[in-house]
């Protein structure tokens, strides 16, 4: 499988939010591409 998938966006936010909720905190992207990195306690979790 190749190329970039889609999906509803709704569906997109909803994913997020769950795993943002679960500590999980998105990193833009910094000259070495975006990223993700586990929340050090779920109190730091956005």
């Amino acid at each position: 499988m190749s190329g970039e998938l889609a999906g509803h966006t709704g569906t997109i936010r909803s994913i997020r939010s769950a795993f943002e909720a679960a500590g999980v905190i998105f990193i833009p992207e910094n000259g070495e591409g975006p990223g993700v990195r586990l929340a050090k306690d779920l109190g730091t979790a956005v």
